[in-house]
C-alpha cells in the first residue's frame, strides 16, 4: 500500500484522503482503517490538537483557453475560412506554402495552426459559422441516408 492516498495538512490541522482511501477506511478492521486510526493517534500525541479527516477529490482539468482556440483549426476550415477573402489566391499560394515548410518541424500542425492565428487575428467568428455549416450539411446527409 502507497502513502499517496494521505497527506497530512499541518497548517489546518487536516488529514487529507483520498475518496477510495476514505472509503476503504470506513471498514472497521482494513489496513486503511488501522492506518487512519494510527495517523489520528500520532498527530494528536505530537501536537496536543485533534486533527479532522478531509476528503479530497481531483479535479479533472479543462481545456486551456489554447485547445479551445485551436479544436476547429482543421486545414479544410482554414482553407474555407482563406476562401471568404478578398486576396484568396495569394493567402491560399502562401498557406500551401505554410503546409509545405510545417513538414520539417517538430509539430507540422501547430506550426500551421500558429500561423494562421497570426496572419488572422479574428477568425472565430467565421470559423464557427463555417464549421456550423458543414455540421448541419452533414447531419442532413446522414437523416437522407437513414430515410433510405
Amino acid at each position: 500500500m502507497t502513502n499517496n492516498n494521505l497527506y497530512i495538512d499541518l497548517n489546518t490541522n487536516t488529514i487529507n484522503v483520498t475518496k477510495a482511501f476514505y472509503q476503504r477506511a470506513s471498514i472497521y478492521g482494513t489496513p486503511e482503517f488501522k492506518k487512519l486510526r494510527n495517523c489520528i493517534a500520532e498527530m494528536k500525541a505530537e501536537t496536543g490538537e485533534i486533527f479532522k479527516v478531509e476528503v479530497k477529490t481531483r479535479t479533472i482539468k479543462n481545456r486551456s483557453e489554447d485547445q479551445e482556440k485551436r479544436k476547429n483549426l482543421l486545414n479544410r476550415y482554414m482553407v474555407e475560412y482563406i476562401r471568404t477573402r478578398d486576396d484568396r489566391e495569394a493567402l491560399l499560394k502562401e498557406f500551401e506554402t505554410i503546409r509545405i515548410r510545417s513538414r520539417v518541424q517538430p509539430n507540422p500542425r501547430r506550426f500551421v495552426q500558429d500561423w494562421f492565428i497570426a496572419s488572422f487575428p479574428g477568425y472565430e467568428d467565421v470559423l464557427e459559422k463555417i464549421v456550423a455549416k458543414e455540421k448541419a450539411e452533414l447531419k442532413s446527409l446522414n437523416t437522407e441516408k437513414e430515410a433510405v
